[in-house]
């Protein structure tokens, strides 16, 4: 198993601009999540995303901005897990 990496000291240059969606089951390397979140992600409108077919094709590839995802996980209310009502 790989060690894990901080994501949040990693020059802005040494990360990718957009990561592609992981297969079905399969966990984003960078992030550790799985491809239901990130679309839960993105259909909130959490996180920007491009989808990039060619015309009058069903299927195409979804890439996330690594930006908007670090951002979104960087500003996450951990907090709210541990208050009370």
């Amino acid at each position: 198993m790989k060690s894990p990496v901080n994501i949040f000291g990693s020059s802005p240059s040494a990360l990718p601009e957009w990561i592609r969606l992981p297969s079905p089951g399969k966990a984003e390397p960078l992030t550790g999540l799985r491809r239901n979140v990130l679309y839960d992600l993105i259909n909130a409108r959490l996180v920007r995303s491009v989808s990039l077919k060619k015309p009058g094709t069903i299927r195409g590839v979804r890439l996330i901005e690594t930006r908007s995802l670090l951002s979104y996980l960087r500003h996450y209310p951990y907090w709210r897990k541990f208050a009370g009502p």
